[in-house]
């Protein structure tokens, strides 16, 4: 029986659901029905690092998306409906590990139905094909404010690297596919206060809405002095954040300071810190640098393994194992259809780091092309007394290598 079978799929449970809104009265919604989307195709080769003087196999994986985008409204309502076809195939059949996905860290932690996004269509062997409902949204827009309803994206932060009060659905460092935040089901409310500044507060369901699993947060964003500072309060899975995001234009760069205090429900006390700036080097060079500071991290590497502060990793979307980071990057617009991007993430106190480098080409107006590599550079594991040890963070990354097709339409 295949997994689809019991109980119905969710996905269907969810269109149930929006079926007044999926109506003929309702799609034809004045005449701003409007349907978009696209079709991607990224193939990877991943070079895992040795265990001891154990091999491991290189393997290939190749991902297909194709993503339909249905939206429209009248008046100050307006909708949108995304459902996203996934065909994932790898070459070994248990390479699940993150370090070796196109896809990043969960998408499926705050949403009321958590098997609709891996919802697995069918499998067979090493390939398998998942569908998500991916928006489901209702939107009112008035003077006095706007109100979203539904499966939505939530991003937070504007540090470039890493962000420390960006903890719904975060991007990692190494993630090659970052077109799309995966939607969260939220109710949120935005409220202006005058030009530039606004308060912005939502609660996101988690898994059945349990409050365990749920989360809510109040944003007040404030522009003083040419400068945007938005104090934050975020309470996510019985964990507390207080954090502030401050940027600003100093001499034609910009600087951003974001920072973050999380109180865990069981556990210590940690706080995460990233500080940068960027600058247009030229017409057609781009630079940025950012600081990351973690202090659920540590500071030997000995103590990588030993999280002191557990609930960071497992809840609070930490995954970096040291404390202090420095992440430059430069992109170079090399022609009108052609650009190069260049960076690193490196671990300031073993010394380790993650190259990363891609080249991108237009090859028409909704076609694009492009290849590239992450690389983790520094001592690799070793055994001892029968056990795996890393001897530094990147190190023990693997080699990825991709190439990507994207059609737009």
């Amino acid at each position: 029986m295949s997994e689809g079978s019991r109980g119905g799929s969710p996905i269907a449970r969810l269109l149930l659901l929006l079926s007044p809104l999926l109506s003929a009265d309702s799609l034809a919604w004045g005449e701003q029905l409007r349907l978009s989307g696209y079709v991607k195709e990224f193939a990877t080769i991943v070079d895992p690092t040795p265990l001891g003087q154990e091999s491991v196999p290189t393997r290939a994986n190749s991902l297909s998306r194709a993503r339909l985008r249905l939206f429209g409204g009248e008046g100050a309502w307006s909708w949108e409906l995304a459902v996203e076809n996934i065909l994932e195939a790898s070459s070994h059949e248990d390479d699940n590990s993150p370090l070796n996905r196109i896809e990043t860290l969960s998408t499926t932690s705050y949403r009321l139905l958590d098997e609709s996004d891996h919802y697995i269509v069918s499998g067979l062997g090493t390939s398998q094909l998942r569908a998500t409902l991916d928006r489901a949204l209702l939107s009112y827009s008035a003077d006095m404010g706007d109100l979203y309803i539904g499966r939505q994206p939530i991003a937070f932060g504007s540090a470039r690297a890493l962000n420390p009060t960006d903890v719904f659905v975060p991007f990692s460092y190494a993630t090659i596919d970052k077109e799309e935040r995966a939607g969260v089901d939220a109710v949120r409310a935005r409220f202006p206060l005058g030009t530039l500044s606004e308060i912005d507060l939502g609660w996101v369901f988690g898994n059945g809405s349990a409050v365990r699993h749920s989360a809510g947060f109040l944003r007040t964003r404030l522009h003083l002095a040419r400068t945007d500072v938005t104090p934050t309060l975020i309470f996510f899975r019985r964990h507390w954040l207080v954090g502030v995001d401050v940027a600003r234009a100093v001499f034609g760069a910009g600087i951003w300071l974001e920072a973050a205090w999380v109180a865990p429900h069981r556990g210590q006390e940690y706080g995460r810190v990233s500080a940068g700036a960027d600058y247009n080097l030229s017409a057609t060079l781009f630079a940025w640098a950012e600081y990351h500071y973690s202090g659920a991290g540590q500071t030997r590497v000995g103590d990588y393994l030993r999280r002191f502060h557990p609930s960071a990793f497992t809840t609070g979307s930490v995954y970096l194992l040291g404390r202090h980071y420095l992440s430059p990057a430069l992109i170079w617009q090399a022609t009108p259809l052609t650009s190069a991007t260049a960076q690193v993430l490196q671990n300031l106190e073993d010394r380790s780091w993650l190259a990363g480098a891609r080249l991108e080409h237009s090859l028409g107006d909704d076609l694009y092309v492009e290849g590239g590599a992450f690389v983790g550079v520094g001592e690799d594991i070793d055994i001892l007394r029968g056990m795996p040890r890393a001897r530094s963070e990147f190190g023990i990354y693997p080699d990825t290598g991709f190439a990507a097709m994207r059609w737009y339409f």
